[in-house]
């Protein structure tokens, strides 16, 4: 199992664990299209540990009713390399309020927002754009689709 911290352009954290890349990015084509996001593979345990609401609303589900509590201490410390600029403020003491607000927005702008690779293969670069997915998923798609084709004849 792969897991990683996905680093989107607008600073957004996503963490994304499958059986192997493609998975990964099929998860997180739900938020965005990975292509432009940077991907951070953790090689370590990770522990993610939510707290029980004690006041939830009835009509939402369960996943509402529980709130981020932390990270393991290895996890916490891939989190901050994901913020270099961020944590470099943070870690001072002297640190304004304007200098963090400062930081926030330079996180916010550090991923590059280029425009993804395009497949070499124009009817899947046209899916690509048409459908904001990234390009290991729609070429594995279209490999899908020449599969069940050949199948059929």
């Amino acid at each position: 199992m792969s897991v990683y911290i996905c680093r989107w352009p607008n600073g957004d954290l996503s963490l994304a664990c499958g059986k192997n890349r493609l998975a990964i990015e099929h998860v997180l084509d739900e938020v965005g299209n990975p292509d432009e996001a940077e991907l951070i593979p953790i090689r370590h345990a990770v522990a993610i540990h939510f707290h029980l609401k004690e006041e939830i609303e009835r009509a939402f589900p369960v996943p509402y009713c529980l709130e981020l509590e932390g990270f393991d201490e290895s996890s916490f410390l891939d989190v901050c390399a994901a913020y270099p600029i961020l944590d470099e403020v943070l870690v001072s003491e002297k640190a304004s309020e304007e200098e963090i607000a400062a930081a926030i927005e330079r996180e916010k702008r550090r991923v590059r927002n280029e425009l993804p690779e395009l497949s070499d293969d124009s009817h899947v670069a046209m899916v690509q754009r048409l459908a904001d997915i990234p390009k290991r998923l729609a070429e594995h798609h279209s490999e899908t689709a020449k599969v069940i084709a050949s199948k059929k004849k």
